[in-house]
């Protein structure tokens, strides 16, 4: 017995060194052949309508169908294949496409979205049951490069090592957990999913529920679930573990490192098992990947690098430089009419303008005092506001109102004559600002020169008229503060309206209002902001001497929407522009793949090259392809560019190929 365990065993070392041997061999062939990992292009495949096309149809393309051309002459439409002695594409009455793979591709953007399609080749030599292929996928856009889901190809022996890895690292944090029943249970707290943990607590056992800032009353707690649940709180805890923050840990852990040398790829695209000690055979797998480039991007590069690896993570091979693929992303945004768009508009002659400003006076006065806080802001503003009002191109400047409003304590007789001077007082300090600026502005101004040299005479700037008003107590702005405050309780709000409502008696409201307990609360914090100087600025339009007129200006809307559409952002453009249902319209309807909305606009319109061929990439989508074909055939004949076009769009390019449609001109 002895004897036969001992031949067992060197059977099994000897078998573990002949592996070994055959997979180092392996490697030093891979090492010294250098076999190659191709990235390529599939094969375009013929372009199908999202709808369903209903075969008895009366417009289904049959054997020498007859379409007009744009003059209205007939042309004889035939299915064709390439003629296998002279390569020309001839009438036939089957279609073979010809499939041709290169390393750069036009693709479609709809409705914002690319798909990018690639072909991998590995060849059997890079796959083997002791080690591990991975190959990463780099897209490139402008200045940005993202890795994408890795293809991964695990031999079944390195599958096996990495795994008895994580057995013998679980094994090891059993033992751990064992220990920790030994310690207080807020040590292991921050491991679990505390929220749902807590909720089971408080659902479950509304007695113990005392662990809120870190406290839990085990003793009652273990008796209670044990009697009720037959577990323990220590079993809760483990079951409410968050594997996210336990390997958060064990990565940071030596343990972790020692046991686990390569760590299980989460993320793959695909993952494949490699059984056989000669790997597979050559493997071609088909990567697709669908995204929203950002607006400038016009090109993508996609590349693939790659390497082999041992269980001890250690690189054996380098896969050499793969040759990357380019994509050209076609979007039928490109069809958007850039020019300016115009709306008319009424302008008027005259015209107003106002502000307010929270100048502060010393209590009982009215002369306006630039030291008191926050003055100096408030006059530095209003001066600035005047100061571009006298110096504007658009309008000159007639008149100014000035009000100042008091707040509600006291005498209205009294804040009217306080409001009065204060209003007075304001004109007076301006009205000396404006004076200034205005001699100021006519002193530089008697004469320029032109560009030629010659002396112009240009127009002093105006004087302007200051009127003073008096607006006693601020009641109204006070009733829109009340709404505002967040202290105030609705209950408090109501009853203010409604002795506003009943006491049309100012003084006889104020007084029946302070003697609410929130009286003292809305005189210290909303009264104050009451007291405001109002600017109504009336001006006129230079030049001008009808009252008003009809001008055109550019549709600063519209041009936005027009901005989202090159930026290939549909959905905020046709909220902009499904109003104006023009051309811009259809196009985005049409991004967004709903058809029949952009087919109702342009049928209507007239049929222009784009029109034309837009209506093709329709019809085509709908699966009317004798109304496709003519509708492109009138596009080229107007204009020759929309022939090479063609061939981007996967909507008109299945008509090219199956139609011959390009070699109509010869």
């Amino acid at each position: 017995m002895r004897s036969f365990c001992i031949k067992a065993l060197s059977a099994i070392a000897l078998a573990l060194v002949i592996g070994s041997c055959g997979s180092t061999r392996r490697i030093i062939t891979v090492q010294k052949t250098a076999p190659e990992v191709i990235l390529s292009l599939p094969k375009e495949l013929d372009y199908s309508p999202t709808a369903k096309i209903d075969v008895n149809l009366e417009d289904k393309i049959k054997e020498n169908t007859i379409i007009k051309d744009i003059n209205g002459n007939d042309m004889i439409l035939m299915t064709a294949v390439q003629d296998s002695t002279t390569g020309e594409m001839v009438a036939s009455e089957e279609l073979e496409s010809a499939l041709i793979v290169s390393r750069f591709r036009n693709i479609a953007e709809r409705a914002g979205i690319v798909d990018l399609k690639f072909n991998v080749f590995v060849p059997k030599e890079l796959t083997g049951t002791d080690y591990q292929l991975i190959l990463t996928p780099e897209m490139r856009m402008l200045d940005d490069t993202t890795k994408l889901e890795p293809i991964v190809f695990t031999g079944a022996n390195f599958l096996e090592e990495q795994n008895r890895g994580y057995t013998a690292y679980e094994n090891f944090m059993k033992r751990q957990l064992e220990h920790t029943e030994k310690l207080p249970i807020v040590d292991t707290m921050e491991l679990i999913r505390s929220r749902l943990f807590s909720k089971f607590i408080q659902r479950n056992l509304p007695e113990v529920y005392k662990f809120r800032n870190g406290v839990l009353d085990k003793s009652v707690a273990e008796e209670l679930m044990q009697s009720q649940y037959g577990v323990t709180v220590r079993e809760a805890i483990n079951h409410y573990l968050d594997p996210a923050k336990v390997r958060k840990i064990n990565v940071e852990n030596d343990r972790y490192k020692q046991l686990v040398k390569t760590e299980a790829i989460r993320n793959a695209k695909i993952d494949s098992l490699i059984e056989t000690p000669t790997g597979l055979d050559d493997i071609l797998y088909t990567y697709t990947v669908s995204l929203k480039p950002a607006a400038k991007v016009k090109k993508i590069e996609m590349g693939l690098k790659g390497k082999i690896i041992n269980n001890e993570n250690q690189r054996l091979y380098t896969i050499p430089r793969i040759e990357p693929v380019q994509y050209y992303i076609s979007s039928i945004s490109a069809f958007s009419d850039t020019s300016e768009h115009y709306i008319s508009v009424i302008v008027y002659r005259k015209a107003m303008a106002n502000m307010s400003s929270n100048i502060l006076f010393d209590v009982g006065k009215y002369n306006v005092n630039p030291e008191l806080p926050g003055n100096d802001k408030e006059i530095s503003v209003i001066k600035q506001n005047l100061r571009y009002l006298i110096e504007n191109e658009t309008f000159d400047l007639d008149s100014i109102v000035v009000s100042a409003t008091c707040s509600p304590e006291g005498l209205v007789a009294s804040n009217t004559t306080l409001s009065k001077n204060r209003a007075e007082s304001v004109v007076k300090y301006f009205d000396s600002y404006v004076t200034n600026v205005v001699d100021s502005l006519n002193s530089e101004s008697d004469f320029a020169v032109d560009e030629e040299g010659n002396l112009v005479v240009t127009k002093k700037a105006r004087r302007v008229r200051f009127r003073s008003k008096a607006e006693p107590e601020n009641w109204k702005y006070l009733g829109e503060l009340v709404n505002k405050d967040e202290v105030l309780t609705e209950e408090e709000k109501a009853e203010y309206h409604s002795i506003a409502d009943k006491y049309s008696n100012l003084d006889e409201r104020e007084r029946v209002l302070a003697g609410k307990p929130y009286y003292k609360y809305i005189r210290s914090e909303l009264y104050p902001k009451t007291r405001l100087v109002y600017f109504d600025f009336y001006m006129h339009r230079k030049g001008m001497i009808e009252e008003k007129m009809v001008t055109t200006e550019i549709d600063t809307l519209y041009m936005r929407g027009l901005e989202y559409l090159k930026d290939r952002d549909y959905e905020e453009a046709l909220k902009i522009l499904d109003k104006y249902q023009d051309f811009n319209t259809a196009i985005a309807y049409c991004a967004l793949d709903r058809n029949y909305s952009a087919l109702a606009i342009l049928e209507n319109m007239e049929k222009t090259a784009q029109v034309n061929y837009m209506l093709a990439l329709i019809h085509s989508r709908l699966g009317e392809e004798v109304k496709a074909v003519e509708c492109y055939v009138h596009s080229c004949q107007q204009d020759q560019s929309f022939i090479y076009r063609g061939n981007l769009d996967p909507e008109i390019s299945v008509l090219i190929k199956k139609y011959n449609l390009n070699h109509f001109d010869e």
